[in-house]
């Protein structure tokens, strides 16, 4: 099923585009740009153009850095026990791996800990905290989880353990009482950006143990370099977890990609490989779909351990051993995927379509718990609703939700908790537990959470145009100026133009091996173009015949066999 796109123009009045464009020695489509993603100023615009490693806040900006750094110190002077304990996707298995390397730079008895997906869930569990305990841990610290982990927490301290929680979910109700709770999202808490990965807090956490034991404001050589190469882990933990791309992250993102290409540490160089990218630069469509995938299988369909040991390993043949691994769990998650999403879209015919709902719960038993969220993406982006998918296990319900729009999906299931034994994450993306008996009550709750906070035009998707253009401006030098603001994602989406009017010049010819993909020739005012809509084969019978029709499009650089051409890269098309 696909929905009609409605476009909506983005803001701004081009004399302010030409007026800031001016200032920059840019052109004003660059400008519109920046001025669309909230980017106004003069030196916010320089700082975006070019992000740099200044712009990363001290650790000291937090006020529990520092003291954490200082009981892991201890802990490392003592000869304690330290455990990292991680989560099972991207951003905690990246984290989990800085703080591992940190450690052993520093010589220390450590281990982690990353719970099965499948039989203990997500984040702090009782019987991990015994077991961990009984083998003599001392120190605690938890990445990319831990802030809705009070009662956890607390078992952790009456048996003997010190507990630093690092955490970038959102907070609930109740928080840990722990003294070394870190999360920017804390309420009152003076960091002055919120919105740093799992990945990125482990990193300023490494940073303030690196403060500690120098004896100035730098750190010791051996441990910049450690902090650099970090930095390529805390762009995968950014990027992989959706967060947005402004502020720090997205500082930890550019140079983290640039550090990515030219790593040669094991892990991250078999990771590389294994995914078809060891030779070029990479870029954010790179991380998010052929190195987090791979990473994301492990965790999704077993255990997460070997990621996170492929990321920290000296052995390059062990390291491309366990990517080799990942690959083979990656097309299997794939093929369980395909079947998962058939399942659920013959779930919503049989319910008689998305359109009388605001939004989708399904469940079923035997849906794999560590595809359901990927697929719940895949259903809220197809039926542009609000999506929670659930397994179905005895007398117990779990699973996740992706939501659309401007939806908050974590305050959703915060208004029906009552109904929930656990719940966590954050406005995007969710996981949830309840009872099986519980399941049809908090279906009508969560919808009428959806009904109360969606319009009617919210359940309709929207394609946000950053501007109208006439062909001809499309050059290789605009290209390669839009691409200074990448890397996109979250909070700085990909740049997108429209054209109206263009024709047709050339028949629309079907590629791929099921004609999934199409392709065409376009020309405005003497500038001929070949566009490309991945995906979209189904818009052929759309497209037959016409004259003319109207694209919203990304100009690229298309490079084949050592040539380069510019294309665009088709997202919408409207017949006129």
């Amino acid at each position: 099923m696909a929905l009609e796109k409605r476009w909506r123009f983005r803001g701004g009045t081009e004399s302010e585009a030409v007026a800031l464009a001016a200032r920059l020695g840019l052109t004003p489509v660059t400008a519109r740009i920046l001025l669309n993603r909230g980017v106004t100023g003069e030196d916010a615009a320089r700082a975006h153009l070019r992000p740099d490693l200044s712009q990363l806040h001290e650790p000291a900006a937090h006020p529990l850095f520092e003291p954490a750094a200082r009981r892991i110190r201890q802990a490392v002077e003592r000869g304690e026990r330290i455990v990292v304990y991680g989560d099972y996707d991207v951003d905690g298995i990246s984290a989990t791996a800085i703080l591992m390397r940190c450690l052993a730079l520093l010589k220390a008895d450590a281990a982690f800990y990353i719970p099965d997906r499948m039989e203990e869930g997500y984040g702090l569990n009782a019987a991990a905290i015994r077991k961990l305990a009984a083998e003599g841990t001392k120190l605690l610290i938890t990445v990319d989880c831990g802030v809705s982990a009070a009662t956890e927490t607390a078992l952790a301290a009456e048996l003997g353990l010190d507990v630093i929680v690092t955490d970038h979910h959102e907070p609930g109700d109740v928080v840990p009482a722990t003294p070394l709770l870190i999360n920017p999202k804390l309420p009152g808490c003076p960091y002055p950006f919120r919105d740093l990965s799992g990945a990125g807090l482990a990193f300023k956490l490494a940073w303030a143990v690196g403060r500690d034991l120098s004896s100035g404001a730098r750190v010791a050589p051996e441990f910049r370099d450690f902090l650099l190469d970090a930095v390529s882990l805390a762009a995968l933990g950014a990027i992989a977890d959706v967060v947005p791309l402004i502020g720090e992250n997205r500082v930890l993102a550019s140079y983290g990609l640039r550090g990515l290409s030219a790593s040669n540490a094991p892990g991250l160089r078999a990771l590389r490989e294994a995914a078809g990218a060891a030779d070029q630069p990479l870029t954010g469509f790179d991380i998010a779909f052929k190195l987090a995938p791979r990473l994301n299988a492990a965790g999704r369909m077993g255990s997460a351990v070997q990621a996170v040991e492929m990321l920290i390993t000296p052995d390059l043949d062990r390291a491309r051993e366990i990517a080799a691994h990942l690959n083979r769990e990656n097309t299997r998650r794939q093929k369980l995927q395909e079947g998962i999403l058939a399942d659920a879209r013959g779930m919503i015919e049989e319910l008689g379509g998305a359109e009388a709902r605001p939004a989708l719960v399904l469940a079923r038993e035997g849906w794999h718990s560590g595809v359901i969220g990927i697929v719940a993406a895949r259903i809220a982006e197809s039926y542009w609703r609000p999506t929670l998918m659930l397994t179905l296990d005895g007398d117990r319900a779990h699973g996740s939700g992706r939501s659309v729009g401007a939806f908050n999906l974590f305050e959703a299931l915060r208004k029906c908790s009552r109904r929930l034994t656990g719940f966590g994450g954050h406005a995007r993306a969710a996981g949830l537990r309840l009872a099986r008996c519980e399941l049809d009550r908090f279906r009508e709750e969560f919808e009428a959470a959806a009904e109360e906070a969606l319009r009617p035009e919210d359940l309709a998707p929207v394609l946000d145009i950053d501007c109208e253009v006439r062909l001809p401006i499309i050059t290789r030098p605009l290209v390669d100026e839009i691409g200074r603001l990448a890397p996109f994602g979250e909070g700085n989406a990909e740049p997108m133009l429209a054209a109206r009017g263009v024709t047709l010049a050339a028949g629309v010819t079907r590629m791929g091996s099921a004609g999934q993909h199409l392709s065409f020739w376009i020309n405005q005012d003497g500038a001929a173009f070949r566009a490309v809509a991945f995906g979209k084969g189904d818009w052929g019978d759309r497209l037959f015949g016409r004259k003319t029709c109207s694209l919203a499009f990304v100009p690229r650089v298309s490079r084949w066999q050592g040539t380069e051409r510019l294309e665009l890269d088709v997202r919408d098309v409207k017949v006129d």
